[in-house]
């Protein structure tokens, strides 16, 4: 019975966030099909501390185009 509540809640989570699930024994098969979980080795502390850099850069080479004052942003 256990199994079968814990299957039903990962499903459920899954299903909303779209995301791996934390017991790996019940995954659902739209995860699956994804294949082996790869670990993203950026150090996520350091993304905010470039982001400013980041728009900069994209803003100098018409990447994205954000027009604050009309709240409206182009992008590609």
């Amino acid at each position: 019975m256990l199994d079968g509540c814990l299957r039903y809640a990962q499903e459920m989570y899954a299903k909303a966030n779209k995301e791996y699930q934390l017991l790996m024994e019940f995954l659902l098969s739209v995860i699956e099909a994804w294949g082996d979980f790869k670990e993203d080795l950026i150090q996520v502390d350091k993304l905010g501390s470039m982001q400013s850099d980041a728009v900069f850069i994209a803003q100098t080479q018409d990447i994205i185009n954000l027009d604050f004052n009309t709240a409206r942003s182009n992008i590609f």
